[in-house]
């Protein structure tokens, strides 16, 4: 059954990776700014899919930072707010990193630091990538390629996606208790020291 959202409706997309059989979660949520009457819900989907996906767009800028050894099974839409709509999921053709390096193990991930205009805790999130490539840390730092690299995505965690026709995606953390007030993301940072996720480490994850 077709179903509409308006302006305001946050969607959740989430970037389902697969590393030495161990899953990680990317997710990243976005308000629709719709200076129109509502708009078929998975047709606005399907246009975001279309845009993220576009030449040196955020999806190829996401797989730039992570070794070929990790692949995407997954991406997965769903439309959160106000209304609760079923999860979309397109399957991606060949779907993986770009980095034809070595990986590290699945538990070690490089973060980047998301900012708004909020202070506190609820102004700032945090994003952590999976499939770092080995070559990209030395002395337990971020060496240049990979620096330049997260700085990249960094910058397009921070930008609106502009689906055209007065519609923009807006990229915000989200609030789960109030999520008309979650705050949109002003910057985002690369952090220069890789971190150990133990919810990633074999056996402890989803």
């Amino acid at each position: 059954m077709a179903y509409t959202v308006g302006d305001g409706a946050i969607l959740e997309f989430t970037v389902r990776g697969l590393l030495f059989g161990e899953t990680s979660l990317s997710i990243f949520h976005y308000r629709l700014d719709l200076n129109l009457p509502p708009e078929d819900g998975v047709q606005l989907i399907n246009n975001f899919d279309a845009a993220l996906n576009d030449v040196g767009g955020f999806i190829q800028t996401f797989y730039n930072c992570c070794t070929t050894e990790w692949r995407v099974p997954q991406l997965v839409y769903q439309w959160i707010y106000p209304t609760r709509y079923a999860r979309y999921i397109i399957s991606p053709d060949g779907g993986s990193g770009n980095v034809p390096e070595p990986t590290m193990p699945s538990n070690m991930a490089v973060a980047i630091t998301k900012r708004t205009e909020t202070a506190g805790r609820r102004g700032v999130g945090t994003l952590h990538m999976p499939g770092v490539p080995s070559e990209w840390v030395t002395e337990n730092r971020i060496v240049q390629e990979g620096t330049i690299a997260y700085g990249a995505l960094a910058n397009r965690i921070a930008a609106v996606v502009n689906l055209g026709l007065n519609t923009d995606m807006t990229p915000i953390i989200y609030r789960r208790s109030a999520p008309a007030q979650s705050p949109v993301i002003t910057s985002a940072d690369p952090i220069p020291e890789p971190r150990t996720m133990r919810r990633r480490g074999v056996r402890l994850g989803i």
